[in-house]
């Protein structure tokens, strides 16, 4: 893969990063590459914004208005999990903050022994469509993570589909992560070092007990997305590119 990799570099006209931390990855570690063959385009969300409805709370076994916290997407070696499921087992026994974590990976097995220990706690496989989208619409805040060391190597997809729908992020990462700096200079949510399990159980019993601070992130998110992330704004920045490579 490492001579695969050299060999595209080497030859592609342009370089996509997801991110600028990943820009600076590639130029760091990628020889063949120079900033004039690199530019950054973000990722979007690729479902509808959903309303949280009756319908969907029940659906998923949900009261309305209950404080749910959502993780989603892939549960394998670049995501930490240890973090959120500490945080499980130190709210065990708070009915209030329901946990509902979706996806597949090689963790999920773990993950689904925590069901066993916390009446609170609902484990599913990956979902699509109006599926995933009626899970996002009734989560009150959402979780991101990322392993020690992946800096400039991940940008979490799922990021996007809860800025877009208006939810709070934590984001269980490395301090100088480009997500850590976001939702905080953003004010869209919650930094979380990886392993601080104390810290974050501390965070979500702050927010269940705040939805005044819920609604104010959740707004400041939707508006970065629409700012910053929504899908016209990426196609706007691919057919430049498009344009500039084919002139």
């Amino acid at each position: 893969m490492k001579w695969i990799n050299a060999s595209l570099y080497a030859r592609a006209s342009m370089v996509v990063a997801l991110t600028d931390e990943m820009k600076g990855f590639l130029l760091q570690h990628r020889p063949q590459l120079d900033p004039s063959r690199i530019c950054t385009i973000a990722n979007w969300a690729h479902e509808k914004k959903t309303a949280p409805s009756e319908e969907a709370c029940h659906r998923f076994g949900y009261q309305e208005g209950q404080f749910v916290v959502s993780y989603f997407g892939n549960m394998g070696i670049c995501q930490d999990m240890e973090t959120l499921l500490g945080a499980i087992r130190r709210t065990k026994d708070n009915p209030q903050i329901q946990y509902l974590i979706v996806g597949h990976g090689s963790k999920k097995e773990q993950v689904r022994e925590i069901v066993h220990e916390s009446p609170h706690v609902k484990v599913l496989d990956f979902l699509v469509g109006k599926d995933f989208e009626q899970a996002v619409s009734i989560s009150s805040v959402s979780i991101v993570s990322l392993e020690k060391g992946l800096m400039g190597t991940c940008a979490p997809s799922k990021y996007y589909s809860y800025l877009q729908g208006g939810h709070p992020v934590i984001a269980i990462v490395e301090k100088a992560s480009y997500l850590a700096q976001e939702v905080e200079q953003e004010k869209i949510g919650c930094f979380v070092e990886i392993g601080d399990s104390d810290r974050l159980a501390e965070m979500l019993l702050e927010l269940q007990k705040d939805p005044g601070q819920i609604a104010q992130m959740g707004r400041a998110a939707e508006r970065l997305y629409n700012e910053k992330y929504q899908m016209q704004i990426g196609l706007k920045k691919y057919y430049n590119l498009v344009q500039k490579l084919l002139k």
